[in-house]
C-alpha cells in the first residue's frame, strides 16, 4: 500500500495562513514566517519555498487516481491560479503582489478538493503542539547524545544521524506532510535490525531507551496522520521489542 497524506489539506492551511499576513510585508520574510525558516537563510527559504510549489501538483495527481470522473475545470483552474502565482512570485516585492493572486474562490476550490482526498486518503493533520513536542524532545536528545561522553563514538554519530534525519522531517512536516517522518523512523529501526551493536545500544538504560521511547511516541502520531496503521506496523513492532523499561512520552 502506498502511504500518502494530504497535500491539499498542507496547501490550503498554508495559504490560509498567508491571507492573514499583513498585505504591506516583505514577502520573504511573510514566507520565512509560514515555512518556519530563519528569514536570513535565502537558501533554507528558497528550498522549503520549491518543495511547497509542488504541492498543485500533488494534489492534481492525487484527484486524478482518487477522482478521475470528478476532475472539474473549477478545480483545474483552481491549482493552476496557485501554481501561476508561485511562478510570478518575488521574494522582494510586498507580500500583497503574491497573495492578491489567490483568491476567495481558489481557496474555496481547494477546500473541496481537501475535503474530497480526505474521504479517500483517511488522514488528518497533526496538532503544531503535539508536534512541537516531539521535536522539542528530539532537539534535546540530539544535544545529550552530542554532550555525553558515556556512549561510544560509533553509537553517538549514529544516533546523531538518524535523530538528525527525523528532525529534518519534522522541520518540513507542514511541507512535506507525514511521510518523511516515517520513512526517517523507518530507517533508524531498520539500522538497529541489522546492526546488533546500534540494537543492543539502544536496549541500554539511559540515552538509549530515551531514543526508543520518543519514536515509539511519534509513530503513533504519524500513524494516525498517514491514515495507515499497518502500514508501520514494523516501526510499532520494532520499538516494542527494544522498548524493555522506557515509557513512550504522553501525547
Amino acid at each position: 500500500m502506498m502511504l500518502q497524506d494530504n497535500p491539499a489539506a498542507r496547501l490550503l492551511s498554508i495559504l490560509q495562513a498567508g491571507k492573514s499576513k499583513q498585505s504591506h510585508l516583505n514577502t520573504r520574510d511573510v514566507w520565512a514566517d509560514l515555512l518556519d525558516v530563519d528569514k536570513s537563510d535565502d537558501g533554507k527559504i528558497l528550498c522549503e519555498l520549491g518543495k511547497f510549489m509542488g504541492l498543485p501538483n500533488e494534489v492534481d495527481s492525487l484527484l486524478d487516481l482518487h477522482f478521475p470522473n470528478a476532475a472539474t475545470d473549477s478545480m483545474k483552474h483552481c491549482l493552476h491560479t496557485i501554481s501561476g502565482a508561485f511562478r510570478a512570485n518575488n521574494l522582494n516585492d510586498q507580500w500583497k503582489l503574491f497573495i492578491d493572486k489567490i483568491d476567495t474562490h481558489s481557496i474555496g476550490t481547494l477546500s473541496m478538493g481537501s475535503a474530497m482526498l480526505d474521504t479517500k486518503l483517511k488522514a488528518k493533520l497533526i496538532e503544531a503542539n503535539e508536534l512541537d513536542r516531539i521535536r522539542s524532545q528530539i532537539q534535546e536528545l540530539i544535544e545529550s547524545v552530542i554532550s555525553t561522553g558515556e556512549i561510544e563514538v560509533q553509537f553517538q554519530d549514529d544516533l546523531v544521524r538518524y535523530l538528525s534525519r527525523i528532525l529534518e522531517a519534522i522541520n518540513s512536516y507542514k511541507i512535506t506532510g507525514a511521510v518523511p517522518i516515517m520513512e526517517a523512523m523507518e530507517a533508524t529501526v531498520g539500522h538497529a535490525s541489522i546492526s546488533p551493536n546500534f540494537r543492543d545500544n539502544l536496549k541500554k538504560e539511559g540515552v538509549g531507551q530515551q531514543v526508543v521511547a520518543v519514536i515509539s511516541a511519534l509513530a503513533q502520531m504519524v500513524t494516525v496522520a498517514v491514515g495507515a496503521p499497518d502500514a508501520i506496523e514494523n516501526v510499532r513492532n520494532v520499538t516494542t521489542l527494544l522498548l524493555t523499561t522506557a515509557q513512550a512520552p504522553g501525547i
